[in-house]
């Protein structure tokens, strides 16, 4: 009970911030986000079949398709940032790579036996440590579904690298 109310409280959290979401984002918040991009287009390398398990708002699909991913898993425990990411890539008309969507916690089980050659997790790992339990069921979901020879990204956030780059 407690790992399904902490992904629902992590979805709420998700969806106000989409709810609330302006279009004229501050200097500081755009130099980390830009900063980030840079550290996650570095870490993907070639890739055919993609589970991202935090897609957010879909910011990454293009980073993967850049990179030769044919298929894409895009999931998120947000319904808003998971709609928000579906019309982004409609929109985006790409037709270069297959993505489906699907609002779930990077802890919750697949209903199939698919593989990938990448599972991403840009900054939300974290929120996998709630509980012990939850922690195990990310880790089960990444070794189930991880092709051989296949990658795991994660990355985590780190304050005091954050704190200096607004300072």
């Amino acid at each position: 009970i407690y790992r399904r109310s902490h992904a629902h409280n992590i979805a709420l959290h998700y969806d106000e911030i989409t709810r609330n979401a302006v279009a004229s984002q501050d200097d500081a918040l755009k130099m980390i986000r830009k900063r980030h991009n840079e550290i996650k287009k570095r870490l993907i390398k070639p890739c055919r079949r993609v589970w991202d398990m935090a897609c957010g708002k879909g910011g990454d699909l293009w980073k993967y398709v850049e990179h030769g991913a044919t298929y894409i898993r895009a999931s998120d425990v947000s319904q808003l940032s998971i709609e928000e990411a579906k019309n982004r890539w409609l929109e985006s008309g790409d037709a270069r790579c297959h993505v489906d969507f699907y609002v779930q916690s990077m802890s919750d089980p697949l209903d199939s036996d698919e593989l990938f050659d990448l599972i991403s997790i840009q900054f939300a790992f974290h929120y996998a440590w709630a509980t012990q339990e939850m922690f195990q069921d990310v880790l089960h979901n990444i070794h189930r579904h991880l092709a051989p020879g296949g990658r795991v990204v994660l990355t985590f956030p780190d304050e005091d690298v954050m704190q200096n780059q607004v300072s």
